[in-house]
Parts: structure tokens; C-alpha cells; sequence
């Protein structure tokens, strides 16, 4: 991952940390910067899951669609500069908080 993604070893430890993590993560940097998605999958979404002390996967795989959202969350910033990173932090944020059944 390191010489694939251009990660550090402390960036791969932590996807390590959450190994079920690893198909998503390889998915949402398809034609994405894996830094960038490295930032919004493990510093914002899962620190605020975290805080919340929510379930990780659950929270991914249900409120994020498995990461699609996600992905479009980071498009809409990166891509399109439609939402601006603050912005965008607070949709992440809010979807964290709903639960979907």
C-alpha cells in the first residue's frame, strides 16, 4: 500500500487497524487520490464515529452505502468543488447520526 497508494506506514497501519476496511478503501480511490480518501475515511469519518462511539463497518455499510456515498461526498469536493471541505464535513457528520434500516 505504501508504494501502491504513496501512503506513510502510519497511514497504512491505521487502514490495517480496520482490515475489513481494505476492499472499500481500494474501491474509493479508484480514480481518486488515495490521500484524499485516506483523509475522509479515516480522519473524518471514523473520528467522528469514534467520538460518537458508533460501530465503524455498521456506520459504513449502512449509512454510507458501503462507502458509494462516501465516494461521492469526496467527488463533490474534490472533483466538482461543489461542497466545500467544511461543508462536506458537516453532511459526513450528519449522515454518521442517522440510522437507516
Amino acid at each position: 500500500m505504501i508504494e501502491t497508494y504513496g501512503l506513510t506506514t502510519n497511514e497504512v497501519q491505521t487502514i490495517f487497524n480496520h482490515v475489513e476496511t481494505i476492499p472499500i478503501f481500494e474501491e474509493l480511490c479508484t480514480n481518486r487520490n488515495a490521500k484524499v480518501v485516506f483523509k475522509w475515511l479515516y480522519n473524518n469519518l471514523y473520528g467522528n464515529v469514534f467520538k460518537k462511539d458508533k460501530e465503524f463497518n455498521s456506520v459504513l455499510n449502512d449509512n454510507f452505502a458501503n462507502g458509494k456515498l462516501l465516494g461521492e461526498i469526496i467527488d463533490l469536493v474534490e472533483e466538482e468543488k461543489l461542497l466545500s471541505p467544511n461543508n462536506a464535513k458537516q453532511i459526513v457528520y450528519a449522515i454518521v447520526d442517522e440510522k437507516y434500516s
